[in-house]
Protein backbone atom coordinates (compact mmCIF):
# COMPACT_ATOMS: atom_id res chain seq x y z
CA UNK A 1 0.00 0.00 0.00
CA UNK A 2 0.93 3.23 -1.03
CA UNK A 3 1.93 5.62 2.12
CA UNK A 4 -0.71 8.72 1.31
CA UNK A 5 -4.19 8.06 0.30
CA UNK A 6 -5.17 10.00 -3.25
CA UNK A 7 -6.92 13.94 -2.47
CA UNK A 8 -8.41 14.10 -5.81
CA UNK A 9 -10.39 11.96 -8.20
CA UNK A 10 -8.07 12.62 -11.23
CA UNK A 11 -4.78 11.16 -8.92
CA UNK A 12 -7.18 7.83 -7.60
CA UNK A 13 -8.00 6.94 -10.62
CA UNK A 14 -4.45 7.34 -13.02
CA UNK A 15 -2.72 5.59 -9.94
CA UNK A 16 -0.24 3.56 -11.48
CA UNK A 17 -1.22 0.28 -9.06
CA UNK A 18 -4.26 1.31 -7.53
CA UNK A 19 -6.03 2.93 -9.92
CA UNK A 20 -8.59 0.00 -10.55
CA UNK A 21 -9.39 -0.53 -6.89
CA UNK A 22 -9.79 3.55 -6.85
CA UNK A 23 -12.31 3.48 -9.88
CA UNK A 24 -14.14 0.82 -8.19
CA UNK A 25 -14.46 2.10 -4.75
CA UNK A 26 -16.00 4.90 -6.91
CA UNK A 27 -18.24 2.86 -8.50
CA UNK A 28 -19.83 1.20 -5.66
CA UNK A 29 -20.18 4.59 -3.62
CA UNK A 30 -21.83 5.93 -6.43
CA UNK A 31 -24.26 2.36 -6.44
CA UNK A 32 -24.93 3.21 -3.05
CA UNK A 33 -26.20 6.60 -3.63
CA UNK A 34 -28.39 5.69 -6.38
CA UNK A 35 -29.94 2.43 -4.44
CA UNK A 36 -30.52 5.30 -1.62
CA UNK A 37 -32.40 7.22 -3.92
CA UNK A 38 -30.27 10.28 -2.58
CA UNK A 39 -30.55 12.69 -5.97
CA UNK A 40 -32.58 12.55 -8.89
CA UNK A 41 -28.83 11.44 -10.84
CA UNK A 42 -31.60 10.30 -14.09
CA UNK A 43 -33.21 13.59 -14.23
CA UNK A 44 -30.02 16.16 -13.77
CA UNK A 45 -31.22 19.85 -14.75
CA UNK A 46 -29.59 22.62 -15.88
CA UNK A 47 -28.74 25.29 -13.14
CA UNK A 48 -32.28 27.04 -11.81
CA UNK A 49 -31.80 30.58 -12.52
CA UNK A 50 -30.67 32.33 -8.82
CA UNK A 51 -29.11 28.85 -7.48
CA UNK A 52 -26.07 28.09 -6.84
CA UNK A 53 -25.29 24.46 -6.77
CA UNK A 54 -22.91 23.47 -3.56
CA UNK A 55 -20.27 21.61 -5.17
CA UNK A 56 -18.75 18.27 -4.14
CA UNK A 57 -15.35 16.53 -3.39
CA UNK A 58 -14.66 12.48 -3.63
CA UNK A 59 -12.60 11.52 -0.26
CA UNK A 60 -10.46 8.13 -0.96
CA UNK A 61 -9.12 6.36 2.10
CA UNK A 62 -7.60 3.33 2.35
CA UNK A 63 -8.86 1.34 5.53
CA UNK A 64 -6.92 -1.64 7.14
CA UNK A 65 -8.89 -5.14 7.16
CA UNK A 66 -9.25 -6.99 10.91
CA UNK A 67 -8.48 -9.94 9.10
CA UNK A 68 -5.64 -8.34 7.02
CA UNK A 69 -5.79 -6.82 3.65
CA UNK A 70 -7.11 -3.60 2.55
CA UNK A 71 -10.64 -1.84 1.58
CA UNK A 72 -10.27 0.97 -0.64
CA UNK A 73 -12.85 3.38 -0.09
CA UNK A 74 -14.72 6.50 -1.61
CA UNK A 75 -17.12 8.86 -0.57
CA UNK A 76 -18.72 11.69 -2.28
CA UNK A 77 -19.19 14.26 0.46
CA UNK A 78 -21.11 17.85 -0.21
CA UNK A 79 -19.13 20.75 1.09
CA UNK A 80 -21.47 22.26 3.66
CA UNK A 81 -19.31 24.95 4.56
CA UNK A 82 -20.66 26.72 1.00
CA UNK A 83 -24.36 26.29 2.55
CA UNK A 84 -26.25 29.18 3.82
CA UNK A 85 -28.34 29.56 6.84
CA UNK A 86 -31.78 30.80 5.73
CA UNK A 87 -31.60 29.13 1.99
CA UNK A 88 -30.00 25.77 2.14
CA UNK A 89 -31.10 25.29 5.64
CA UNK A 90 -32.23 26.32 8.92
CA UNK A 91 -30.95 24.24 11.89
CA UNK A 92 -28.11 21.91 12.23
CA UNK A 93 -28.09 20.30 15.56
CA UNK A 94 -29.58 17.36 16.49
CA UNK A 95 -29.99 16.67 20.58
CA UNK A 96 -27.93 14.76 22.15
CA UNK A 97 -28.48 12.49 25.99
CA UNK A 98 -26.73 13.88 28.39
CA UNK A 99 -24.18 12.01 29.96
CA UNK A 100 -26.46 10.99 33.18
CA UNK A 101 -29.06 9.54 31.13
CA UNK A 102 -26.60 7.23 29.41
CA UNK A 103 -25.02 6.52 32.90
CA UNK A 104 -28.68 5.50 34.39
CA UNK A 105 -29.48 3.33 31.24
CA UNK A 106 -25.75 1.56 31.68
CA UNK A 107 -26.97 1.25 35.84
CA UNK A 108 -29.76 -0.12 35.07
CA UNK A 109 -29.22 -2.82 32.80
CA UNK A 110 -25.79 -3.85 35.52
CA UNK A 111 -29.28 -4.01 38.10
CA UNK A 112 -31.30 -6.32 35.63
CA UNK A 113 -28.62 -8.09 33.92
CA UNK A 114 -29.93 -6.40 30.64
CA UNK A 115 -27.44 -7.28 27.64
CA UNK A 116 -26.26 -3.96 25.51
CA UNK A 117 -25.76 -4.08 22.48
CA UNK A 118 -24.23 -1.32 19.88
CA UNK A 119 -25.13 -0.58 16.18
CA UNK A 120 -24.06 0.89 13.69
CA UNK A 121 -26.23 2.69 10.49
CA UNK A 122 -24.38 1.94 7.15
CA UNK A 123 -25.48 5.16 5.31
CA UNK A 124 -27.23 7.05 8.06
CA UNK A 125 -27.06 10.36 7.04
CA UNK A 126 -28.35 9.16 3.55
CA UNK A 127 -31.49 7.90 4.71
CA UNK A 128 -33.70 10.68 5.95
CA UNK A 129 -35.62 12.93 3.26
CA UNK A 130 -33.97 16.56 3.01
CA UNK A 131 -35.69 19.79 3.90
CA UNK A 132 -35.67 21.71 1.45
CA UNK A 133 -34.15 22.38 -2.06
CA UNK A 134 -30.46 21.57 -2.46
CA UNK A 135 -28.74 21.47 -5.38
CA UNK A 136 -25.58 19.58 -5.63
CA UNK A 137 -23.11 20.01 -8.60
CA UNK A 138 -21.76 17.03 -9.95
CA UNK A 139 -18.69 15.72 -9.66
CA UNK A 140 -16.14 13.76 -11.43
CA UNK A 141 -17.18 10.49 -12.39
CA UNK A 142 -20.69 11.40 -12.72
CA UNK A 143 -21.48 12.05 -16.65
CA UNK A 144 -22.41 14.91 -17.44
CA UNK A 145 -21.88 16.98 -20.92
CA UNK A 146 -22.56 20.48 -19.80
CA UNK A 147 -22.86 21.81 -16.15
CA UNK A 148 -25.77 20.32 -14.51
CA UNK A 149 -26.91 19.90 -11.12
CA UNK A 150 -28.85 17.06 -9.41
CA UNK A 151 -31.36 18.00 -6.48
CA UNK A 152 -30.89 16.01 -3.94
CA UNK A 153 -33.99 14.02 -2.35
CA UNK A 154 -32.19 12.81 0.71
CA UNK A 155 -29.96 13.69 3.31
CA UNK A 156 -26.29 13.80 2.43
CA UNK A 157 -22.39 13.26 3.62
CA UNK A 158 -21.37 16.57 4.35
CA UNK A 159 -24.46 18.87 4.47
CA UNK A 160 -24.84 20.84 7.66
CA UNK A 161 -28.46 19.52 8.40
CA UNK A 162 -27.29 15.83 8.06
CA UNK A 163 -27.11 14.87 11.64
CA UNK A 164 -30.06 16.72 12.47
CA UNK A 165 -32.23 14.91 9.48
CA UNK A 166 -30.64 11.57 10.67
CA UNK A 167 -31.46 12.37 14.35
CA UNK A 168 -35.09 13.29 13.62
CA UNK A 169 -35.53 10.07 11.18
CA UNK A 170 -34.12 7.16 13.80
CA UNK A 171 -36.72 9.46 16.65
CA UNK A 172 -39.81 8.83 14.34
CA UNK A 173 -38.99 5.27 14.12
CA UNK A 174 -38.61 4.68 17.19
CA UNK A 175 -41.61 6.33 18.47
CA UNK A 176 -43.45 4.24 16.15
CA UNK A 177 -42.22 0.89 17.87
CA UNK A 178 -43.38 2.64 20.96
CA UNK A 179 -40.44 3.82 22.65
CA UNK A 180 -40.67 7.04 24.38
CA UNK A 181 -37.86 9.89 25.35
CA UNK A 182 -36.66 10.20 28.83
CA UNK A 183 -38.65 13.56 30.26
CA UNK A 184 -36.12 13.97 32.76
CA UNK A 185 -33.82 14.51 29.91
CA UNK A 186 -33.63 18.48 29.09
CA UNK A 187 -32.39 18.01 25.26
CA UNK A 188 -35.27 15.53 24.90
Amino acid sequence: MDSADPVSYREAIAHPRFGQKWSDAVDEELRSLAENSTGDYAGLEDVPAGVTPISTKWVFKTKELPGGGIRYKARLVIRGFEQQVGVDFDQTFPLVAKLQSLRMMLALAAVHDWEIEQMTVVTAFLNPKVDGDVYMALQQGIEADKPQVCKLRKSFYGLKQAPLLWYENIDHFLRSLGLQRCEYDPNF
